[in-house]
């Protein structure tokens, strides 16, 4: 039994990040006839809801890079992970001597907030934009950060690669957690994740492998953030607008998130599993 992932951004959606028609239909007839389906995504879910609403996904999706696996039929959190609070003022003095102020995710009782001192640039600024309206997330801006009662799920900062790339190397060294930084394709910026160890897309993807027995894990994405994912499993496909550091990590390399191709790629690779099993039939 196969398990197809497939990342959203610049993957499953297109360009203007929506889901084609094409995607959404395609998708849906081949999950009424048996396709095994779901998403991971960097998104959380108040970034996500809508855009899934149209599909009729039968398993949970990971969020957040890994850091939330939610149930969209159940409306329940089956994971969600936290950093150590100690580790977290750890990180707060590392970022600082860096020079970086970074947004802290957290979650008090069933709300989510994003604390942040303030929009330091146009990525900070068009993030807060995209889903400061959410009702699921409140966004905090602060002079000092005290998280005395919240549960802090991650750190995040978004800004220019060469200002992110030497503190990404040295927490790397420094801390064992999963360190991310990847490039927004809406914003021209670089986003540096700092999630808890095993909350990545690739220890999600193993956890849907073993809780619901699938025998392989064929997987879609485009950017750096996908690559723990890529690398669990059985086949991997990257999209021809991928960041060319993940085309040599793939399987193979399809068409454009433009061109519907992981709904296109899935659909002609089950057609010709049954065509085979027709003829030897």
């Amino acid at each position: 039994m196969n398990l197809y992932i497939s990342d959203l951004d610049g993957t499953l959606l297109n360009s203007k990040g929506k889901l084609s028609d094409y995607t959404i239909q395609t998708i849906n007839k081949m999950v009424e006839n048996g396709l095994h389906f779901t998403v991971a995504t960097a998104r959380g879910y108040d970034s996500v809801k809508n855009i899934l609403e149209p599909l009729n996904l039968k398993y949970p999706v990971i969020l957040n890079n890994g850091l939330i696996i939610y149930d969209f039929e159940k409306n329940e959190f089956l994971e969600e992970y936290s950093l150590d609070r100690l580790v977290v003022n750890e990180l707060l003095k590392v970022l600082n001597d860096y020079g970086i102020q970074p947004m802290i995710n957290t979650k008090d009782a069933d709300q989510y907030k994003v604390y942040h001192s303030g929009i330091q640039n146009y990525g900070e600024g068009n993030f807060i934009e995209m889903h400061g309206q959410s009702s699921g997330v409140e966004f905090i801006e602060v002079k000092k950060f005290s998280l005395a009662k919240e549960k802090v799920l991650s750190l995040f900062s978004i800004g220019r690669k060469e200002d992110l790339h030497d503190v990404t190397e040295f927490l790397k060294e420094k801390f064992t957690l999963e360190i991310n930084l990847f490039y927004d394709i809406y914003s021209d910026y670089h986003w540096l994740e700092i999630n808890p160890l095993k909350a990545s897309k690739g220890d999600a993807a193993l956890y849907f492998k073993e809780k619901y027995d699938f025998d392989k894990l064929i997987t879609f994405g485009d950017n750096l953030n996908d690559l723990s994912m890529f690398k669990v499993s059985d086949e991997s496909y990257a999209m021809e607008n991928s960041n060319t550091l993940v085309k040599p990590k793939v399987t193979q390399v399809i068409g454009t998130n433009d061109d519907h191709s992981v709904a296109k790629y899935i659909l002609e690779k089950r057609m010709r599993k049954y065509k085979h099993k027709s003829n030897i039939g």
